[in-house]
C-alpha cells in the first residue's frame, strides 16, 4: 500500500524532497489504551491530528490519527509502518 501511495504522489507531480505532514491512523477498543499510545507517539515526535473518543456502535473502534512533517520516502514509511504495528499492539491497538 505504501508503494502505491508514493507512486500516485509522484504521478500527480508531488516532490519527494519537500517535507510535508505524514499521517498514520490507529484504532483502539479502549480509550485508556488510545490515550497511552498518544502519549508514546508524542514522545517520539508525532502530534495528534485527530482523535475520535466516542463510538456510535459497540463494534466501532476509537480512532487516533498522528502526524509528523517528513520527506516522503518508501523505506522510512515501511519501517514506520512495521514499527507502529508492533507498538500499537503493545497498547492493544492496530493500524
Amino acid at each position: 500500500m505504501n508503494r502505491i501511495v508514493i507512486k500516485l504522489f509522484k504521478t500527480y507531480g508531488g516532490r519527494l524532497t519537500k517535507k510535508r505532514p505524514i499521517t498514520h491512523w490507529f484504532y483502539f477498543r479502549e480509550k485508556e489504551d488510545l490515550l497511552k499510545f498518544e502519549i508514546h507517539m508524542s514522545q517520539i515526535g508525532f502530534s495528534t491530528h485527530f482523535k475520535e473518543l466516542t463510538r456510535k456502535t459497540s463494534k466501532e473502534k476509537l480512532l487516533l490519527i498522528v502526524e509528523r512533517n517528513e520527506k516522503l520516502n518508501l523505506d522510512f514509511i515501511n519501517f514506520d509502518t512495521e514499527e507502529f504495528q508492533s507498538t500499537a499492539r503493545k497498547y492493544r491497538g492496530r493500524i
